[in-house]
Formats: structure tokens, C-alpha cells, sequence
């Protein structure tokens, strides 16, 4: 999956009430409408389709889009 495919299906599973033009520098966490839900959908989706499974604790360590990408791609 490349960067693009990958925020088009992060800005789906964070389900923001407007839309999030997300960056790969982008803190993710710091996003106005960033919530826990929104971090439940990450991490359900890394789960569910990169079969990469890490506890809420193990997820605080992402900061960036960018580390999520490389997580999923196995370089991190």
C-alpha cells in the first residue's frame, strides 16, 4: 500500500465530522477531532489489514502519519 492509499483508508477509519487533509508529517494525535474512537479505528485497521496487532500503551508511540506507514510496512 503507498502513502496515498494508505491516508485515504486512515481518513476512513477515523471517521472525522469534517474532513482531515492528512500529511505524512501530520500529528495524528493532535488533530482537532482526534479522539479515542478514532484511535480504536487505527488500531482495528492495523489489526484487521496489515494482521499487526499492539496495545493502546504500544500505539502512543506513533506520532506522525509517516510512523504509522512505516509501522504498516514494517519499518519501524
Amino acid at each position: 500500500m503507498d502513502m496515498n492509499a494508505f491516508i485515504d483508508r486512515l481518513v476512513e477509519v477515523v471517521d472525522f465530522p469534517e474532513p482531515y487533509d492528512f500529511k505524512p508529517e501530520t500529528l495524528f494525535q493532535e488533530v482537532k477531532y482526534y479522539d479515542s474512537l478514532a484511535a480504536l479505528g487505527i488500531i482495528l485497521m492495523f489489526d484487521s489489514e496489515f494482521s499487526i496487532t499492539f496495545t493502546p500503551e504500544d500505539f502512543e508511540k506513533f506520532k506522525t502519519v509517516q510512523d504509522l506507514f512505516d509501522h504498516a510496512n514494517g519499518k519501524s
